[in-house]
């Protein structure tokens, strides 16, 4: 199970051990293997492996994550291992890998001239910097795809930058009905948490629907395909448990 990002994101195991389980379970329903659960014989299904791709601009090194590290207390039964990979220009394994070493040419070209030109235009320059193979030949053949995956990237600074203006304007907005500060710190915490409540119940609900990684990309970032998703999968505020009455 492979993951490309761009922001650097330390709960890649705990994300990769969803995934991993939902596609398990997938394959256990799709090849008739879930009554064989109950029987002497052993299942077997496909070894998983977890790889993270990683080409932002935090500088990292090669490392391997583990679901272990979250755990609240040592001793956990439960374990998930991901192998992160820098793929960022002048790291070991683009050194190695001649297509990874076109590709973060071409995602360095990007970035260099987005702000300048546009991302349609960044696009087309970075595409023109590369050496003609098969790397250019699959981008320039997927170029609307390839463009819509820079505009979509997740960008984990972003979302929670989104999520902590709309807390802070719900929280206002409580804390001039209730006229006291304390008000407006209570208001302000209880609004945060149910947006990121709602935004998480989304989420979960789209993995399991079996949503693209664009897609979970997508509405963490773009508000009205959030607003959407939330009215496709009949989730609002009421599905959220009610708050407890604020102390006078």
């Amino acid at each position: 199970m492979y993951e490309q990002q761009s922001t650097w994101n330390p709960n890649m195991p705990l994300r990769c051990l969803l995934y991993s389980a939902h596609a398990l379970e997938k394959y256990i329903h799709n090849t008739g293997l879930s009554a064989q659960m109950f029987l002497s014989t052993l299942v077997k299904v496909p070894t998983p492996k977890l790889v993270v791709l990683y080409n932002g601009i935090q500088e990292i090194d090669d490392m391997i994550l583990r679901l272990s590290d979250c755990f609240e207390k040592p001793g956990g039964d439960l374990e998930a291992t991901v192998h992160v990979y820098n793929i960022t220009a002048g790291h070991r394994l683009p050194r190695e890998c001649r297509p990874l070493e076109e590709y973060s040419l071409f995602v360095d070209t990007y970035r260099s001239k987005v702000s300048a030109v546009g991302p349609g235009q960044a696009a087309d320059e970075a595409l023109s910097a590369l050496p003609d193979g098969r790397v250019k030949d699959y981008l320039c053949s997927q170029r609307s795809e390839v463009v819509d995956m820079l505009l979509t990237e997740y960008d984990e600074q972003a979302v929670m930058q989104a999520i902590a203006k709309d807390a802070e304007a719900k929280g206002e907005a409580r804390g001039e009905k209730r006229g006291e500060r304390r008000g407006i710190k209570i208001g302000e915490a209880r609004a945060e948490n149910r947006g990121e409540e709602k935004l998480g119940l989304l989420i979960t609900a789209m993995m399991n629907a079996g949503e693209s990684m664009d897609a979970l990309a997508r509405v963490s970032t773009d508000p009205a395909y959030r607003k959407a998703m939330y009215q496709q999968y009949g989730i609002t505020s009421a599905v959220l448990p009610d708050e407890a009455p604020a102390d006078k």
